[in-house]
């Protein structure tokens, strides 16, 4: 079947598939350097027990070095009166405050009287008071850390290993201290003991309720812990989506401005060029003839958050550019044609070694925001990449058999009526045997 608006559709989904895929392989790879999986789990974890929570990210480390600067500039500033202190044994003897001390602790007891002495860190503090940190200081949890690169922490948690953390910590670490079993009694006890704070007033309403539905069996209390944390992660997986979303948002605009992906040039080029559309429609039903074939043989994991995955990441990036999108670029004509005489010109501020990447951008820019055509054009291919390949995947999938012809009936014998079977497959899930004819 050969319909103009069913090539212009198939070309311009295929183009969406093959950014889309792109973008979710960037966005991926952002999301491990940057530890996206570990802090929505910290996170989680704050919000469930505390009701709130607080982000730790590189530039406030930033922010903590300057602090523990200023603080060791500040003891200096003071070593006079310092040891006039020292020198008077009625008064608190204060102790300079370490790079360990600042980056720890939230309260360090090194004086005299062992009164506390407050050290400012940008977040640390805050989040060293939630009751999570309870959880996330853990051994257990700890040992579950992977090789990030800038977050030491783990990205993934079982219901059961929370349950056995926070049951040792509701015992009081009592298992530890003098080998006997924790029993509900203790965990009721330290509940009501420790957990009075106007801020934890809600967490030892939950866990009081537990415990009574528990009625003193440890299993029983053990899997309604399970049950609530099971119950958290899934509105984990709804941020983790809308975060995702974001992150691909920004992705497709930044690609679609650096390769010249605009929907509007597409469908005027597709729906112009008879050549153009039947060759893209046949590589575009290749494309789909190939990944269904590699989709039967692949079953889907745990995504990996490890630095070797990182540095897999970049290879893939590199492979799909070069194997598929590079070819469909010639095909259609799309990127920048630069002008010489604008990539030579001097900026005062831009070093040498910059200037004609600078000079890039600034005739993207300047191209882009001529007209309002370009830049509609390359918002709504952002809009388009922010669905997933998945979505386009599938989309592509079903105009190729309409495009085909569809799929051939099956007949069964002794009767007139006939079946079709689909056979749309998703990028991101295992097809069912059963679903074939």
């Amino acid at each position: 079947m050969n319909n103009i608006v069913l090539d212009v559709a198939i070309g311009l989904t295929f183009i969406y598939l093959l950014y889309s895929l792109l973008a979710s392989t960037v966005n991926e790879f952002i999301a491990m350097i940057l530890a996206y999986r570990h802090r929505m789990l910290e996170k989680a974890i704050e919000q469930m027990l505390d009701g709130k929570n607080f982000s730790y990210f590189w530039w406030d480390k930033v922010a903590n070095g300057f602090l523990w600067l200023f603080q060791l500039k500040k003891r200096k500033n003071s070593s006079e009166v310092a040891k006039q202190i020292i020198d008077d044994k009625t008064k608190p003897n204060p102790i300079p405050v370490s790079k360990s001390d600042f980056f720890r602790t939230c309260y360090i007891n090194k004086n005299r009287e062992n009164t506390d002495v407050h050290i400012k860190r940008r977040k640390l503090n805050e989040k060293a008071k939630l009751f999570a940190a309870n959880i996330t200081n853990h051994p257990l949890y700890r040992r579950k850390s992977e090789d990030s690169f800038l977050y030491k922490k783990p990205a993934y948690l079982t219901a059961s290993a929370f349950s056995d953390i926070l049951f040792d910590i509701l015992g009081n670490r009592q298992s530890e201290k003098n080998s006997s079993p924790i029993l509900m009694s203790d965990i009721k006890a330290y509940v009501n003991t420790n957990l009075n704070s106007d801020d934890r007033k809600d967490l030892k309403s939950i866990l009081n309720v537990y415990i009574e539905q528990a009625n003193g069996d440890v299993q029983k209390f053990k899997l309604l812990l399970e049950d609530w944390y099971d119950a958290s992660m899934n509105r984990v997986t709804g941020w983790y989506k809308r975060q995702a979303t974001k992150v691909l948002f920004g992705i497709g605009l930044v690609l679609a401005f650096t390769f010249n992906i605009s929907t509007i040039e597409i469908v005027h080029k597709l729906s112009v060029n008879k050549d153009l559309r039947e060759s893209m429609a046949q590589s575009a039903s290749n494309y789909v003839e190939q990944k269904n074939k590699q989709i039967n043989n692949t079953s889907e994991g745990k995504p990996d958050t490890s630095l070797k995955a990182a540095e897999k990441q970049i290879k893939d990036i590199q492979k799909l550019y070069n194997d598929t999108i590079a070819e469909v670029n010639m095909m259609m004509g799309l990127g920048w044609n630069f002008p010489d005489k604008d990539l030579n010109q001097s900026y005062y501020l831009v070093p040498k070694c910059m200037e004609q990447n600078f000079n890039k951008v600034l005739y993207i820019l300047s191209e882009s925001f001529e007209h309002p055509r370009n830049w509609i054009g390359f918002l709504i291919t952002a809009l388009a990449i922010t669905l997933g390949a998945p979505f386009w995947f599938d989309l592509l999938n079903k105009f190729v058999n309409i495009r085909a012809g569809g799929n051939k009936p099956s007949e069964d014998a002794g009767s007139s009526s006939t079946t079709t079977v689909s056979k749309t497959i998703s990028l991101n899930q295992k097809p069912d045997p059963k679903s074939f004819a």
